[in-house]
């Protein structure tokens, strides 16, 4: 922690001012992304569940680690966000991540690839009975821009996601 973040502690406590549950995405885009053993990349994007009404993924581009890489990774395996040093950890290894299934954002999302980036990390899907309860099948995945405009996820009913221009 830097010495100018330190100083500001005694402000503010543990929490930067305001509500300490509402960022925007924006605000997070951008934040160093980091493994328990090192960082991997940055925050590139969002996919939120607009049934739900819960943000479920965020991607990272790792692009400064091992080349065109983007990695999906679900917001309930991020173990702390820093919002001082505007940084996003988690307890997954840089080995599992870039081992992990294959995330293309110009493909839509679907369950099975849920199901199986989940069953990868030995995680339970929110969607299981598990978890107390099985969410009902997606009629859509609504996404959050990227910088660039392009799509971070894209609509299972079409090809293209009606909120964001095309890639």
């Amino acid at each position: 922690m830097s010495s100018q973040t330190r100083a500001q502690l005694p402000l503010v406590g543990d929490h930067p001012p305001g509500d300490g549950h509402l960022r925007s995405t924006d605000a997070v885009d951008g934040y160093h992304f980091a493994a328990a053993d090192g960082d991997i990349g940055h925050v590139s994007g969002f996919i939120f569940d607009d049934e739900a009404w819960t943000i479920r993924y965020l991607t990272v581009d790792t692009q400064n680690w091992w080349p065109s890489r983007e990695a999906l990774l679900a917001t309930e395996w991020i173990s702390l966000i820093d919002w001082f040093e505007s940084t996003v950890s988690t307890k997954l290894t840089r080995d599992a991540i870039k081992s992990s299934p294959a995330y293309d954002n110009r493909i839509p999302l679907e369950r099975d690839f849920e199901t199986q980036l989940y069953a990868f990390y030995g995680k339970v899907g929110y969607w299981s009975d598990e978890k107390g309860g099985v969410a009902p099948e997606r009629n859509g995945w609504r996404s959050v821009c990227g910088p660039i405009g392009h799509c971070q996820s894209r609509c299972t009913n079409s090809s293209t996601c009606s909120d964001c221009p095309p890639p």
